[in-house]
């Protein structure tokens, strides 16, 4: 019998269950998009970081020799995966094996989508990650101590979490996680913003974009305190709220100008740049003017893709609290 730890955070807490198992898997979450399974530990590192080194953010790796050294050892063995399809026929029906996964939109997902990758043979226990509100780190002890074992009914409703939200259309996915079991209620809560990541019915902003727009809205702002505004109390990261205010930014009709702007529009170089709305960034935000009709859209959410060239996808409008066809 073995154990096997797959968790949606890296490098603290796989060091810390290292300890405790005999195997450890960690899955990302792939919000990037699909990386392949059997990679080199550079050019493992060089897709984690493509997204990144695209918009100009600063780029970071595990520098804890540690670290570099278990992932090189799991790499070698091929026990390190990046892609759910590598641990198809790993497991046994004498396995245990435990999901690290808290409550964030992005954990969930993979919470779900590692569920139905592991054969049912196995026994699956749920690890509830929280953070430390004193150390603003995961505590995994706390979390070791609420582990419990999920039940077929939870497995069964993982799977067609999962299943719905690759669908193409957001309906029955936005439909049935109203109605999931306790154990789901994150999911319920997470739902509420993937709804927000769709283009707005009132201006053709999605939930990210708004938070960059009134970041920047009435204040004297630079290109890193931007980011830091929208990122506050939200689940989203540098890199993304990076790459979106870099698109506002050189959009066909931009919505967010640079005083005195560089050459290249990265985040590095605008980053102590001072900061504004233009006309067109105001008047979207007023709901004068729409951003899917001035730039166009070309985006997915889960299995649904949004292109305003071939018409297809969907509008999420908060008032009326439904989908409307793009």
């Amino acid at each position: 019998m073995s154990n096997y730890h797959i968790a949606g955070y890296p490098c603290p807490l796989l060091l810390e269950i290292e300890e405790r198992s005999q195997l450890v898997v960690w899955g990302d979450d792939l919000s990037i998009g699909p990386v392949p399974g059997g990679l080199s530990f550079e050019e493992l590192e060089s897709r984690r970081h493509a997204f990144s080194e695209e918009v100009g953010a600063k780029v970071t790796g595990p520098v804890n020799p540690q670290m570099r050294e278990m992932i090189e050892r799991r790499l070698a063995q091929r026990r390190y995966w990046l892609h759910p399809k590598d641990t198809l026929g790993l497991f046994s029906s004498q396995d245990k094996v435990f999901l690290w996964f808290g409550e964030g939109q992005g954990s969930l997902l993979a919470l779900v989508q590692a569920i139905d990758t592991i054969p049912s043979r196995a026994e699956i226990w749920f690890v509830p990650l929280t953070i430390n509100a004193a150390t603003q780190n995961h505590d995994v002890i706390a979390a070791w101590r609420e582990k419990r074992v999920l039940s077929r009914e939870e497995l069964s409703v993982a799977k067609n979490i999962w299943a719905l939200f690759r669908k193409n259309n957001p309906f029955e996915f936005h439909h049935y996680v109203d109605e999931l079991p306790e154990i789901f209620q994150g999911m319920r809560r997470s739902a509420l913003t993937l709804r927000r990541l769709f283009p707005s019915a009132e201006n053709g902003l999605d939930w990210v974009q708004w938070r960059v727009l009134t970041a920047i809205r009435g204040q004297l702002c630079t290109g890193a305190s931007a980011v830091l505004e929208a990122m506050s109390g939200s689940y989203m990261g540098d890199g993304y709220i990076s790459y979106v205010l870099i698109r506002e930014i050189q959009q066909e009709s931009p919505l967010v100008a640079v005083e005195a702007p560089p050459e290249s529009i990265t985040m590095q170089a605008i980053a102590s740049k001072g900061l504004r709305l233009t006309p067109l960034g105001e008047a979207v935000l007023d709901h004068k003017a729409d951003a899917v009709v001035l730039n166009g859209i070309d985006k997915w959410v889960g299995g649904c893709h949004i292109d305003s060239s071939a018409g297809t996808g969907y509008r999420w409008s908060e008032a009326e609290c439904l989908f409307l066809q793009l």
